[in-house]
C-alpha cells in the first residue's frame, strides 16, 4: 500500500520545462551559439551547476566561469517564466486532494532551487499538501544520482516500499531507479522525454491514481 509520494517539480507540479528549454536556447544565442531545445534537452532535471558545466563542455564556453553561465540564463529563464501564465499541471489539485483524503504523505523533490520551488507551491496554494520540501541545495550529488529521493524519504519517514516517485525527466527517473523507489514517469508535459526507464508511465494524473490504487 502506497503511503507516500514524492514529487518532482517542473515538468510534473507546473509544465515549465519548454519554458525553461527555450529561455537556454535565448540565453545561449546571446553568446553567439545557435542551437535547439533538442540540443540541449538532457540537462533537464540536473542541477544547475551540473547544467553549466554540461554547456561549458558542449559549447566550449571556457572564457565564461561557470557562475556567470548559472546567473545568466537564470536571468533570462525568469524573465520567460515569470512573463507567461503560470498554472499548476492540469488535474494536480484534485489528485493532491485526494492523496490527502488518504493521509498519504507528500513530499517534493526538485533540483531548482528551494525558493523558486516554495514560491510556485505558494503562488498555487498547495504549499499545505506538502509535507517535505528538498530541493538541490540540500544534496551533494543530484539528479541522476538518487540522493535526493532518499533524503526525501527520509524525511518522510515512509518506507521505501511503500512510495512513489512521479518524475519526468530522464534524468529524474533514473534517480528514482537508483534509490530503489518505484518510479512513475510522468508524461503530462508538452516536452517529450525519454521516460522508458521508469518502471511504469502515465499521461495524466488520473492514470497515476490509477496506478497507486494497484500497488
Amino acid at each position: 500500500m502506497i503511503e507516500a509520494i514524492i514529487f518532482d517539480c517542473d515538468g510534473v507540479i507546473i509544465d515549465s520545462e519548454v519554458i525553461y528549454l527555450e529561455s537556454l536556447v535565448d540565453y545561449l544565442k546571446t553568446l553567439s551559439i545557435d542551437c535547439t531545445i533538442k540540443d540541449v534537452q538532457l540537462v533537464v532535471g540536473k542541477p544547475i551547476l551540473d547544467i553549466a558545466t554540461t554547456l561549458q563542455k558542449q559549447f566550449n564556453l571556457y572564457d565564461y566561469t561557470l557562475d556567470e553561465i548559472i546567473i545568466g540564463q537564470r536571468k533570462v529563464f525568469h524573465e520567460r517564466f515569470y512573463n507567461s501564465p503560470l498554472s499548476p499541471m492540469q488535474g494536480l489539485v484534485e489528485f493532491l486532494d485526494s492523496c490527502s483524503s488518504k493521509n498519504i504523505k507528500i513530499a517534493v523533490a526538485s533540483s531548482s532551487q528551494e525558493g523558486y520551488v516554495v514560491d510556485l507551491l505558494e503562488r498555487f496554494n498547495i504549499k499545505k499538501y506538502f509535507n517535505v520540501i528538498v530541493t538541490g541545495e540540500q544534496v551533494t550529488h543530484g539528479k541522476p544520482a538518487p540522493d535526493i529521493f532518499l533524503l526525501a524519504s527520509n524525511k518522510l519517514g515512509i518506507n521505501k516500499k511503500n512510495t512513489v516517485v512521479i518524475e519526468d525527466s530522464y534524468n529524474g527517473i533514473n534517480a528514482g531507479i537508483n534509490a530503489e523507489i518505484f518510479t512513475i514517469g510522468f508524461k503530462g508535459s508538452k516536452l517529450v522525454q525519454d521516460t522508458s526507464n521508469a518502471n511504469i508511465e502515465a499521461y495524466n494524473f488520473k492514470e497515476v491514481e490509477q496506478i497507486i490504487s494497484t500497488l
